[in-house]
């Protein structure tokens, strides 16, 4: 059994404020994380900063940035390994009012394993589309999940890709009722796929769709907490569902909201969740948000998450773990 955390980096003064860390394994046995950090959250001082480390152990790097939009405050981003090349989705906020309701996705790609970038390319213009957690990739297929936060109602879309140069947007995955974004995805063993969403509604939403990605189900209510707070989720190639978010209602502000950071597992495809337990808890003064987990090469599960906005924290573990009492 095998349960290992540390800290990424530390309180790093020149960028005070950081959130929103995303995880990928390279094909050179590296893990990268990337996050956004400046002054505060849509300052125009946020760029995108980065930080490399072997999957097999050793420190991480010392993070540098990869990205600043000039004048703007870059946001959310996320990576996939598509086409032999990186990939990196990014959020730039082009309003500062309600700078979430004012984003445009832009895409860079990397050759060099992340090390420099392409020149920037907006691939969806409408204002609200933010990205969170990590795409999907089905042979040529890359779907792109994003929230679009918009009044009156905020919805769920995915952005998909046959090449990697023509985009197209799904049709809008809703609730019954209230607001949801931020969708993490992942193909079932009947091929349909599996959304869970982040809601105002005080619990995880899931949706599912049966062709690939351009329509969704309307959202149902599961009975897992959920404080308006982002999640992500990994199915193993067995079908166990491991999903790490904020297990508890909305109950104050934000931090208040974030005491906690928790893990479920499911074996049998999100049906039961026989197991559901603390990664973090801190109910004094724990902020634990913004998970991001994936499946690495040597079959354990990565995560990194932010921790108070002052730091990111990395954790590597196996399945005994997880189920573990």
């Amino acid at each position: 059994m095998l349960f290992e955390r540390e800290t990424i980096f530390e309180f790093d003064p020149d960028h005070p404020h950081c959130h929103c860390p995303v995880i990928q394994e390279l094909p050179n046995g590296e893990l990268m994380v990337v996050y956004y950090a400046g002054k505060n959250e849509a300052h125009p001082t946020v760029g995108l900063m980065a930080s490399w480390k072997p999957i097999k152990g050793g420190a991480w790097t010392k993070p540098v940035l990869i990205h600043k939009t000039p004048k703007l405050p870059d946001g959310n981003a996320v990576l996939a390994w598509y086409r032999d090349k990186l990939y990196m989705f990014y959020d730039v906020v082009h309003f500062p009012l309600f700078p979430w309701f004012n984003t445009k996705l832009y895409l860079k790609t990397s050759n060099d394993l992340g090390r420099t970038w392409s020149e920037s390319r907006l691939i969806v213009g409408r204002r609200g589309f933010v990205v969170r957690t990590k795409p999907l990739i089905l042979g040529d297929r890359m779907l792109v999940p994003g929230g679009n936060v918009r009044f009156p109602r905020g919805v769920s879309n995915v952005l998909i890709t046959e090449d990697g140069e023509n985009f197209h947007v799904s049709k809008d995955i809703v609730l019954p009722k209230g607001n949801n974004e931020q969708p993490a995805i992942t193909r079932l063993s009947d091929g349909s796929l599996l959304a869970y969403l982040r809601t105002d509604m005080n619990h995880v939403y899931r949706s599912t769709s049966k062709d690939l990605g351009e329509t969704w189900t309307p959202g149902e209510q599961l009975p897992l907490n959920n404080p308006n707070s982002a999640l992500d989720l990994v199915r193993t190639v067995k079908g166990e569902i491991v999903l790490v978010w904020n297990n508890n209602p909305r109950r104050g502000n934000m931090a208040q909201n974030r005491r906690c950071l928790n893990i479920a597992y499911s074996p049998d495809e999100g049906k039961t969740w026989p197991v559901v337990k603390d990664i973090e808890r801190d109910e004094t003064d724990g902020h634990f948000s913004y998970p991001a987990i994936i499946i690495g090469s040597d079959g354990l599960f990565h995560l990194v998450y932010n921790n108070r906005r002052r730091n990111m924290r990395y954790c590597r573990f196996d399945v005994d773990w997880v189920t573990s009492a």
